[in-house]
């Protein structure tokens, strides 16, 4: 028959304990006492033995970020779980080694010769790993770049900065990277004056541009107004007719500017109240926020009775297109009886067999002129003199006017569009 105790008693555990207070790894005598039997029963005991093994670790680590500094080293801390707590264990292991140096999020961090270095209780613990990975990032490091000052021009019309580097060196840079800068700067805006030098299309090229970014900061520079050459267009009138409207030609727009730019141009004549014939001053002017205009007089005259004056017409053509017919649009002159002035309208007839060439009647007597111009097919973009030779009869005979003559019209050359 098997009877209980009546009390339990106490197992005493021998040997050393670990700095959390449990037994290390090794045999260990277990002690029973303080039982007491049931039915006046005495009790003996018997020693026993407490086996303890080493607990196995599997080590864990965590890698800090970092911002790309040209190495693949990496920053690692220990996280291992499962040991006892209060016990002291340490861990020693290589400098973890990211995958490349090049800058990227969630890479592989190797940690390698990982052991179990020391501490108090170190002998009560097995490593089952002797490497792992963590995971961390590169961040891109930034490099500066600074727009330099007096990056100044003349006006063309446009934003792009003319200089061939607008900036400095590049800071921050790792030693021995390929790292460039490609691009052009630009101007907060197009007109002349004191301007900020932007990044604009600036970016950083080579093999190791990705591992970076870029911070600009802005320069500065002046943009000068450009030089405009403004020049009244010579006019002719007869005696008693009004005033023609007066012109001007330019010499120095950019980017396909015209007059539209201008503010208030207008050609004004001296004398404007004088109606004989005679030669008068033209005078151009106007402002303009981008040009520097230089205004250059031309001249106006109003000619007597009896003057043959013939108006050509202005043309244009493209760079390279044949130079189009030139046409004399009319040819009058004014006759004076007593306080009457009348003006005489002569009949021009162009010639269909011989281009630029024309023949003219008063009324009865006949003559003719050639038409001809500066200007060829590849003239360059500009304007190019129309003009009358070869009139006849020379010298005049038998006609109903004492003299003549042709103010200049214009040939203007545009470019050609490449398609």
């Amino acid at each position: 028959q098997t009877q209980a105790l009546s009390s339990n008693g106490t197992v005493a555990v021998g040997g050393t304990k670990s700095t959390s207070g449990n037994p290390i790894v090794g045999d260990h005598t277990l002690t029973l006492s303080n039982a007491s039997g049931g039915l006046g029963y005495a009790l003996s005991y018997v020693n026993g033995t407490l086996r303890v093994t080493a607990k196995p670790l599997t080590a864990q680590y965590t890698a800090d970020d970092k911002v790309y500094d040209g190495a693949t080293t990496a920053t690692v801390t220990n996280t291992t779980g499962g040991i006892v707590t209060g016990d002291v264990v340490t861990f020693s292991q290589n400098v973890g080694t990211f995958a490349d140096k090049n800058a990227s999020d969630n890479k592989p961090v190797s940690v390698s010769n990982i052991a179990i270095a020391g501490g108090a209780d170190a002998g009560n613990y097995v490593l089952l790993n002797t490497s792992t990975t963590a995971v961390g990032s590169i961040t891109r490091r930034e490099v500066t770049l600074t727009g330099a000052s007096s990056v100044d021009k003349t006006y063309d019309g446009t934003t792009a900065v003319q200089a061939a580097t607008p900036y400095g060196a590049l800071g921050n840079l790792v030693d021995g990277d390929t790292v460039s800068v490609s691009g052009v700067a630009v101007y907060d805006e197009k007109n002349a004056g004191s301007r900020s030098v932007l990044q604009g299309s600036l970016a950083l090229s080579g093999a190791d541009a990705g591992n970076y970014t870029l911070k600009w900061t802005n320069g500065s520079g002046t943009i000068g107004k450009a030089p405009l050459t403004m020049t009244a267009v010579h006019a002719e009138k007869l005696i008693g007719e009004t005033d023609p409207a007066f012109s001007a030609t330019y010499s120095g727009f950019v980017n396909g500017e015209t007059a539209a730019v201008l503010t208030d141009p207008k050609v004004m004549r001296s004398d404007p109240g004088n109606n004989n014939a005679g030669t008068y001053t033209l005078t151009p002017t106007a402002t303009a926020d981008n040009y520097t205009i230089t205004p250059t007089n031309g001249s106006f005259i109003i000619q007597p009775a009896n003057w043959l004056l013939i108006t050509l017409a202005d043309k244009s053509m493209t760079y390279g297109e044949g130079v189009p017919v030139l046409t004399a649009t009319s040819a009058r002159y004014a006759t004076v009886s007593g306080q009457m002035i009348t003006t005489v309208i002569v009949t021009l007839t162009p010639d269909t067999n011989k281009p630029n060439h024309y023949t003219y009647s008063d009324g009865g007597t006949t003559g003719s002129f050639d038409l001809t111009t500066t200007g060829v097919s590849t003239s360059n973009i500009g304007n190019y003199a129309i003009s009358v030779s070869n009139f006849t009869p020379n010298p005049l005979q038998s006609m109903n006017f004492s003299n003549w003559s042709a103010p200049s019209a214009n040939l203007l050359v545009t470019p050609f569009t490449v398609p």
